[in-house]
């Protein structure tokens, strides 16, 4: 994944302060605020730092100094933001959506091209598939395989291709501007849950940007993923990580995600019957070892020691 990086900002007085700053080249300061950028793709994709030490943000830029020195560096810099909420103080990469909402486009349409790549190759397979009894894939998205049927596989390429193709019009659909602004509000409410209080302009942009083409989520199903993260205190980086697991997967209705929930769960119980199973099994036909202290009874009796 890149990010955008433009020419200018070599000579940018920001970027020039910014090396003053550090005590270090232009070049590279220039090079700590990109690793910056890279790092936060992965680990802070709504821009906030709020989360993170000094430490960490020394760690992600390769930073061998002080790491107070260079988290003030970057905010005397302008480009980290830091925004007073009540007694709270949080702290956001400045202008982190002009950037993440460009790179969540880039990876919808990343994931949209894969999913369409995986189920034209299921298409294909399928139809020898069905000569054989059973088959064996890894399922969407899940960390273990899951034995299915060649008609489970059938089943399974056609209805998520039927799914797909009745929400396709969601990615070219661009929402008005009072569509926008009303879903803003639902989504804000649901974020003011999840955090413990008012979003920040940027949170509520992320959620929001996935009901935009490329993407084109039911806004249930947004409200869904950040309701979840609230029933496990997690934060709004784990609501992120299931809408983008979602849409690999192609999934962008709550009907859609309840079926896919299902689906795993029922994989799960499958898998834990079969190992029970086995263990169970195991057990069964592994021989009982008489007690070796009472190796002169079982010798005399030798009928007592079956098991």
């Amino acid at each position: 994944m890149w990010i955008e990086s433009y020419q200018e900002l070599g000579r940018h007085p920001k970027a020039k302060r910014l090396s003053r700053l550090l005590g270090e080249p232009l070049p590279s300061a220039i090079g700590r605020l990109h690793l910056l950028w890279w790092w936060a793709v992965d680990y802070a994709p709504t821009g906030e730092l709020t989360q993170y030490t000094w430490d960490d943000l020394a760690d992600a830029v390769m930073w061998e100094g002080d790491p107070e020195k260079l988290f003030r560096a970057f905010l005397d810099a302008g480009f980290i933001d830091e925004e007073l909420d009540g007694s709270d103080t949080r702290y956001w990469i400045h202008d982190w959506m002009d950037y993440a909402g460009r790179l969540i486009e880039k990876k919808a349409q990343n994931a949209e091209r894969k999913r369409r790549s995986r189920g034209r190759r299921i298409n294909t397979q399928t139809s020898e598939d069905t000569r054989h009894a059973d088959v064996t894939r890894t399922s969407r998205g899940h960390a273990e395989d899951v034995p299915l049927t060649s008609s489970d596989v059938t089943r399974e390429s056609q209805g998520y291709q039927t799914q797909h193709n009745q929400t396709q019009h969601n990615q070219t659909k661009t929402l008005s501007g009072g569509e926008r602004a009303c879903a803003r509000e639902e989504i804000s409410l649901e974020l003011h849950q999840l955090l413990g209080k008012a979003p920040s302009p940027m949170q509520v942009e992320l959620m929001t940007a996935y009901l935009e083409p490329g993407i084109g989520m039911e806004i249930e199903l947004v409200k869904r993923a950040i309701r979840a993260a609230a029933l496990k205190n997690k934060d709004l980086n784990y609501a992120t990580a299931i809408l983008k697991k979602q849409h690999e997967r192609g999934i962008k209705t709550v009907a859609q995600a309840e079926v896919d929930d299902a689906a795993h769960q029922a994989a799960i119980a499958s898998r834990a019957t079969e190992r029970t199973q086995r263990g169970t099994n195991r057990t069964r036909d592994k021989p009982i070892d008489p007690d070796p202290r009472y190796a002169n009874f079982y010798a005399l009796f030798p009928e007592e020691a079956k098991p």
